[in-house]
């Protein structure tokens, strides 16, 4: 059985999912919070739920969309 932690993505999982690098995925994290779905905070080490950040994607490049449709 799998625990939490190994369903859990990490800063690398994220910036492979996203097309970017993980020096982009810290910098966002740093100087732009609000540029990522929220992540956990387990010691000293950030992860993400996978189905919240599939679905912050979803939302992002739906108002994108909306927005360049204007």
């Amino acid at each position: 059985m799998k625990t939490l932690s190994e369903h859990l993505w990490t800063i690398q999982d994220v910036a492979e999912f996203l097309g970017v690098s993980k020096a982009t995925v810290y910098r966002w994290r740093t100087y732009n919070p609000d540029r990522l779905p929220p992540a956990l905070e387990l010691g000293s080490s950030v992860r993400w739920v996978p189905e919240q950040v599939i679905e912050w994607a979803k939302a992002q490049s739906t108002s994108k969309t909306i927005a360049h449709k204007r």
